[in-house]
C-alpha cells in the first residue's frame, strides 16, 4: 500500500482510487495545528508560553489554571483580558504564525500532501482544519480557495491562517 509522505501511514489503493474518482462522498480530512510543528511553529501550548513571554505577561492565576487544563484558548483569553484590548498579544501571535518556515526544503511536504490528498477533481478540498498559520497557503492553497468559519473572525483581524468547513457531505475551504 502507498503512503503520501515518507514513513506515513499506508493507504489502501482502493481508497486512493475512490478519492481520485471523487467517489468518497463522506470523506473529509480533519487536521489540527500539530501538522505545522515540523515547519518551526510551536504546539498550541508552546504558542501560549511563547506569547506570554514575548509580551511580558506572567502565565499565572486563571491563565495558568487554564493552561494546565490544556485549555489554551481560555489561557490566551485570560492573558488578553489582563493585558487589555490594545495589548501587543494578538499582533505578536499573528507575527509568530507567519514567520518563514524552518527546516529542510520539504518542511511543507505534509501540507502539500494533505492538499493533494483532499483535492476534489471538480475543485475545492475535503479538508477541515483548526490551523490559523499560513502553512497551507505557502503549500499552494490560494486565498480564493479559503473561507473562515462563520464564528471565527480571527483571520481577518490577524491576516494569517485559514479555516475550512465540511458541508453537505463534502468539505470545501471556507
Amino acid at each position: 500500500m502507498p503512503s503520501i509522505v515518507p514513513d506515513g501511514p499506508d493507504l489502501p489503493h482502493a481508497l486512493l482510487h475512490a478519492l481520485e474518482d471523487d467517489r468518497l462522498v463522506l470523506f473529509c480530512l480533519f487536521c489540527g495545528a500539530g501538522i505545522s510543528i515540523d515547519t518551526g511553529l510551536p504546539s498550541f501550548g508552546g504558542l501560549v508560553e511563547e506569547a506570554a513571554k514575548g509580551c511580558n505577561l506572567a502565565l499565572d492565576g486563571p491563565a495558568r489554571a487554564a493552561f494546565e487544563a490544556k485549555d489554551c484558548d481560555r489561557a490566551l483569553g485570560h492573558l488578553e483580558d489582563r493585558a487589555g484590548a490594545r495589548s501587543r498579544l494578538r499582533p505578536w501571535i499573528a507575527e509568530r504564525l507567519i514567520r518563514e518556515p524552518e527546516g529542510p526544503d520539504g518542511a511543507l511536504m505534509l501540507h502539500r500532501a494533505l492538499l493533494d490528498l483532499t483535492r476534489r477533481p471538480g475543485g475545492g478540498y475535503r479538508l477541515v482544519t483548526t490551523n490559523v498559520d499560513d502553512r497551507f497557503e505557502r503549500a499552494g492553497l490560494k486565498p480564493d480557495e479559503m473561507e473562515d468559519a462563520p464564528r471565527s473572525p480571527r483571520r481577518a483581524s490577524t491576516g494569517c491562517g485559514a479555516s475550512f468547513s465540511c458541508t453537505a457531505g463534502s468539505a470545501r475551504p471556507i
